[in-house]
């Protein structure tokens, strides 16, 4: 699926919603922001995030890429990061 204004997911819906394994990319012009009740959220530029989704939101394991190379690692439960950890190196 593709958004007009860039952005693009790839998986499994349920009801309407991401829900199963997906990547989900974000645009070099766009930002968004991972937990949006929080002034200091997490802002996502020109990345891929590839994980679970569960009922629309992140649940689950995240690779978070850019070009292909990954930045980190992220745990989320109900679209919320409990976790975020460096790749271990090659």
């Amino acid at each position: 699926m593709r958004c007009q204004d860039g952005r693009n997911y790839t998986g499994s819906f349920k009801n309407g919603k991401f829900d199963g394994q997906g990547v989900y990319t974000v645009a070099a012009n766009r930002e968004i922001f991972i937990e949006p009740f929080n002034s200091d959220s997490t802002k996502f530029r020109n990345m891929v995030l590839s994980g679970t989704f569960k009922k629309g939101l992140a649940h689950g394991r995240f690779t978070v890429s850019q070009n292909g190379e990954t930045l980190f690692i992220m745990k989320c439960e109900n679209g919320m990061i409990k976790e975020v950890k460096l790749p271990k190196n090659k």
